[in-house]
This record gives C-alpha cells, sequence and structure tokens, in this order.
C-alpha cells in the first residue's frame, strides 16, 4: 500500500525530532550524572570536614576526663554525650583494636542498602600516649533523603527537558520539513499530472528554498517546452493538412485540365445552339427564355472550369507601374451590367494618382470578384464602396509580407456580413457561405494566391446584417 506524501513527511519530521530529542536527552542525562556526582562529592567533604572536627573535639574532652579520672570519668563523659546525641553513637576502643591508633583522626564511610553511616576515628592522648581510641559513629538519614530528592529532581528536569525538546524538534520538522515537502510533493504531482501553473509557494532562506525555486524554475522550463511541442505538433498538423490540400488541388488540376479538354467543345456547341434560339424572332418567347437560361449555365460551367484551370496552374506575374484608380475603373466598367441589373451604385475614394507594381489583369481579377461577392452579399441592392490610401505597415500581418509601404484598397459593402467563426475559412479553397449553385468556393482562394504573390495580403471586417470590408494590401516597392 502507497504512503500518502503527508503521512511520509510526518514520519521524516518524527525521525527528526526522535533524533533531536535523543541527543539532547543524552546531554542532560550526562550532565546530571556529573551533577550529581558534584553534590555527592561536596556533601562528602562537608561531612569528612564536619565528623574530622567532632572527633578532634570529642577526643580532647575525653582525654582531659581520662587525665582527671581515668578510664571510669572517660566512660561515663562518652556516656553522657551518647544520651545526648541521637544520630552518634561514641565509643572507646581499646588501642590494641585499631590498626593504628596513633593516627590522625580520619573519616571512614561506611553505608548499607538500608542506611548511610559514617564513621570516624580519632586517638585519645594522655601524657603523650595514645590510651584508647574514640569510634563515633554517626547515621546519615537527613543526608541521604537529600541526596535522593536531588537524584529525583535531575531525573525528572531530564524527562521534562526531553518532553519539551521533543516537542520543539516535532513542531520545527513539521514547519521546517514536513510541510514545505509536502507542498513540493504536491508541486511534482500536479506537474506530473500535466498541471504546469502549479508554484511550490515555499518561502524559506535553507537548502529546502533553494530546491523549491529550483523546482519552480524546472516548471516554468517544462511550460515552455509543452508549449513549443504543442506549437509544434500544432504546426505538424498544419503542414501535413496543407500538404493533403495540395494534393488535392493538384488533382483537381488535373481533373479540370481533361474536363475543360472533353467539355469545351461539347459546351461551345450548346452555348452556341441556345444562344442561336435565344435571337430567333420566330421562336416562342418562352422558349426564347430557355435557351438563354441554357447559355447562362453552359457558361456558368464553362467559367467554373476556366476558375479551377486557374487555380491549379502557376502563372508568373507581369508587373509594371500602375495606377491603381484606372484599375477601379476598369472593374466598375466590367461590372457595369450586373451593377444595374442588380440595383447596386459604386462609388470611387481616395486617390486615383496612387501606382503600384502589379500585373494590372490579376489585380483587375481581384477586384471584380470581391465586388461579384459584394453583390452576392445585397441581394436586394445597395451600395458599395471603393476607397484607394496608402500606407505604410512595419509589421505586416500575413508572415509571407514584409514591412514598407503599401496601397490599400477597400472594397466595402452593406450585405448580409460574415459570421465571425467564419472569418478564418473564407479564403480556404472550396469554402463558400452562398447558395448551392451560386459560387464555387475558388474565388476568395484565388484573391488571396495573387495578391500574396504581389507581396500583399488581403485583411476583412464584418459586422452580420450591416457591413462586410475587404482590405487589399499591395506594395509599392519591387518584388516582396
Amino acid at each position: 500500500m502507497a504512503v500518502s506524501a503527508p503521512t511520509a513527511n510526518m514520519k521524516l519530521a518524527l525521525k527528526f525530532s526522535v533524533a533531536v530529542t535523543a541527543g539532547i536527552g543524552l546531554i542532560l542525562v550526562a550532565e546530571g550524572v556529573l551533577h550529581v556526582h558534584r553534590i555527592a562529592a561536596l556533601q562528602e567533604a562537608e561531612i569528612r570536614e564536619d565528623l574530622t572536627t567532632l572527633g578532634e573535639t570529642l577526643a580532647n574532652a575525653v582525654a582531659e576526663a581520662w587525665a582527671m579520672g581515668g578510664h571510669s570519668r572517660a566512660l561515663a563523659f562518652i556516656g553522657r554525650v551518647n544520651d545526648r546525641g541521637e544520630r552518634t553513637h561514641v565509643r572507646l576502643l581499646p588501642p590494641e583494636g585499631v590498626e593504628d591508633p596513633s593516627a590522625e583522626p580520619h573519616v571512614s564511610l561506611l553505608s548499607t542498602k538500608d542506611d548511610w553511616h559514617v564513621v570516624t576515628l580519632a586517638p585519645v592522648l594522655s601524657n603523650g600516649e595514645t590510651v584508647a581510641v574514640l569510634e563515633i559513629e554517626r547515621q546519615l538519614p537527613m543526608e541521604r533523603k537529600y541526596f535522593a530528592s536531588i537524584l529525583r529532581t535531575q531525573i525528572g528536569t531530564t524527562i521534562a527537558a526531553a518532553i519539551v525538546s521533543g516537542g520543539i524538534a516535532l513542531a520545527l520538522g513539521f514547519w521546517l520539513i514536513a510541510r514545505p515537502i509536502g507542498k513540493l510533493s504536491d508541486l511534482a504531482r500536479g506537474v506530473a499530472e500535466g498541471d504546469f501553473t502549479l508554484r511550490s509557494d515555499v518561502n524559506q532562506d535553507d537548502e529546502i528554498g533553494k530546491l523549491a525555486q529550483e523546482l519552480d524554475a524546472m516548471t516554468d522550463r517544462l511550460a515552455e517546452s509543452h508549449e513549443r511541442v504543442r506549437a509544434e505538433r500544432h504546426a505538424r498538423t498544419e503542414a501535413l493538412e496543407k500538404l493533403r490540400h495540395a494534393d488535392r488541388l493538384s488533382t483537381v488540376g488535373r481533373l479540370a485540365s481533361s474536363m475543360a479538354h472533353e467539355l469545351g467543345t461539347p459546351l461551345n456547341i450548346v452555348s452556341g445552339r441556345a444562344m442561336m434560339i435565344a435571337s430567333d424572332d420566330a421562336v416562342p418567347e418562352e422558349a426564347r427564355q430557355n435557351a438563354r437560361r441554357i447559355a447562362e449555365q453552359a457558361k456558368r460551367i464553362t467559367g467554373t472550369i476556366r476558375e479551377i484551370l486557374d487555380f491549379a496552374r502557376q502563372k508568373t506575374l507581369d508587373r509594371t507601374e500602375t495606377s491603381i484608380g484606372d484599375v477601379l475603373d476598369d472593374a466598375v466598367s466590367l461590372m457595369e451590367p450586373i451593377l444595374d441589373d442588380k440595383g447596386v451604385t459604386v462609388e470611387i475614394e481616395g486617390s486615383h494618382a496612387l501606382v503600384a507594381p502589379i500585373d494590372s489583369g490579376k489585380i483587375l481579377q481581384v477586384l471584380t470578384n470581391l465586388m461579384m461577392n459584394a453583390i452576392h452579399a445585397m441581394p436586394g441592392g445597395g451600395r458599395i464602396t471603393l476607397r484607394v490610401g496608402q500606407r505604410q505597415v512595419a509589421d505586416p500581418k500575413d508572415r509571407h509580407a514584409r514591412g514598407g509601404d503599401f496601397v490599400v484598397v477597400e472594397v466595402e459593402d452593406e450585405g448580409v456580413g460574415i459570421p465571425e467563426d467564419r472569418l478564418d475559412d473564407i479564403f480556404k479553397a472550396f469554402f463558400t457561405t452562398k447558395k448551392a449553385g451560386t459560387g464555387t468556393g475558388l474565388g476568395l482562394s484565388v484573391c488571396h494566391g495573387i495578391v500574396r504573390e504581389h507581396g500583399g495580403w488581403i485583411e476583412v471586417e464584418s459586422e452580420v446584417g450591416r457591413r462586410t470590408c475587404f482590405r487589399v494590401y499591395l506594395p509599392q516597392e519591387g518584388e516582396a
């Protein structure tokens, strides 16, 4: 069974506190033992000094009693001393029973399991000779209790200090070790699950704090790497899609070329015969109208095939310095019958004097296509505004273009507009928002390709139900 991160971290803090407590406990025990030994040594020194002084004093007193009344008088004095002392017992020993009766008074510590007592030997001198040895035995119950009290106090102090230090060590271990390591574990777990927004939130000026900083920096680098990988994956996907699309266009081009040869002659015959019927006054009006419709549809089919061929065929630009105003006038002239038929008016604004190195035929194709789209967007009629201006662009939106001076041509209508979610798709081949049968979806993609060949780009703005504006940027300097 896996151990959770908080439990594992508390185990580390507990080990830390046990180690600190054990170290402090050992120090306190050693200090306590030394303290008790020092007190015992001091107590023993005091007892020796007191009993030595007592031995000398009693020995002198007994010697005086001996000189005044002999052995019996000395024994009587010792009896009176024993009657007054509760913890002290004095005996008079013959010199023969003592190992060195002439020695100075000295103390011999004798302790038993149940009681402590001390024996002092002091010679009794008479006329310079040792006539007896005084033995003084003192019981030490108070000293024993005092020593035991000191020992209990020291043990209690050691235990209390160990508990307090252990608690402090545990608290510090949790705050300085368990808590930050828990945060680092949560960070590592979150990053492993793919969340690169997490941070450790550990602010410590120590090794764990440095580790937290390194983990945060590592998370930032992983986030950057993840974004790069995702961007590269997206770019590869787009590249593969473009390759597949290019392959489809190549196939369409080959099919269109074959179809153009196979359908060209029959369509010309159908169109010619239909126009003959439509122009024959002897034919009933209904039949002539049907013939005109047949001719129009044949022309539309021929135009569709031509668009596909033009889209698939790579042509070289024939660029010359051309007045953009003249190209606009030509476009309006070409579209005039359709404009009149659909109830659409055209206004041209801006300077006609602006020139640019362009292939006038292809730019004319772009403008007429944009105007046709504007007409389709206004089925009830309306106004198309053509504007010509000049603009300096330092950072073009199209990555294939370079900064510089551009002639900008705007084609604005008052039509139904384009939904925002479709604006990114309108320049793709075969994409169209028109009704079935009214467009192939190649027009804008062809326009986009022509303008890009010139080193420019097309932008679009649209408000659904109000307007759409296409801006064509054409560089004024040489080849882009």
